[in-house]
């Protein structure tokens, strides 16, 4: 945990140390934050307390877990260090997105 803040860049290079990435989201949020996308590009643990996480594409149960209360987390599994992998292969990135839109393109035209 920081108390100060940080960059971004400070951020990616705290979440490539790590074993286990943590995602709190509000109360009544639905979507992800960038802490789920964070753990399936560097391959990392994520613990959330969205239970929607179940219904996207890179959702695996060895890898994420989701808890209510703070009495839910197993902290042996965070601490516990595997060797993650989500089978990501960027389709987060802006290229992907772009050649993506290209073939939806081309099959409508």
């Amino acid at each position: 945990m920081h108390k100060e803040k940080m960059t971004y860049k400070e951020v990616l290079e705290e979440v490539q140390k790590t074993n286990c990435v943590i995602e709190f989201v509000q109360k009544g949020q639905r979507s992800q934050t960038l802490r789920y996308f964070e753990a399936v590009c560097y391959n990392k643990k994520l613990l959330t307390n969205n239970p929607n996480v179940k219904n996207l594409k890179f959702y695996n149960e060895k890898y994420m877990k989701v808890f209510d209360k703070f009495d839910d987390i197993d902290f042996e599994w965070v601490k516990t260090k595997e060797n993650v992998d989500y089978g990501y292969n960027g389709e987060f990135s802006s290229k992907y997105f772009i050649e993506e839109l290209d073939s939806i393109i081309k099959k409508e035209g």
